[in-house]
């Protein structure tokens, strides 16, 4: 995703649950933390992805995308009803600061908030 400023950020949306919990065992054990920590663990191999110079130089030749350090690593999980706040605050507290996770219930409300006819950033 291309910011304002033209800095590009790595943008990670995974499917909604469509009003079903997320458990896993005999015992359904509740696990949408689990789907927020491999959500994070996807966006660090990302960010690894993008170390290499290689793979810079690759994006920036092929489709004119340059990424640098102020990179910043978002995924989208969940609805309202399925995002858990508190559990993937205990899953950020381990990471790095440029991971930002929210819901789509989040995202729909920052598009609202977007001026009709502006460009997003």
């Amino acid at each position: 995703m291309e910011s304002k400023d033209g800095t590009y950020h790595i943008v990670d949306l995974k499917k909604g649950f469509l009003g079903r919990k997320l458990v896993k065992g005999k015992i359904e054990r509740e696990r949408f933390i689990d789907y927020v920590a491999e959500l994070v663990a996807q966006l660090i191999n990302y960010e690894r992805y993008f170390e290499e110079s290689e793979n810079r130089d690759y994006a920036k030749s092929n489709y004119g995308i340059e990424v640098n350090n102020e990179i910043k690593l978002i995924g989208v999980i969940g609805g309202f009803y399925e995002y858990d706040e508190i559990a993937v605050s205990k899953i950020l507290r381990q990471y790095s600061t440029k991971i930002t996770i929210i819901s789509y219930f989040d995202l729909a409300t920052l598009i609202k908030r977007i001026p009709r006819g502006s460009a997003s950033g």
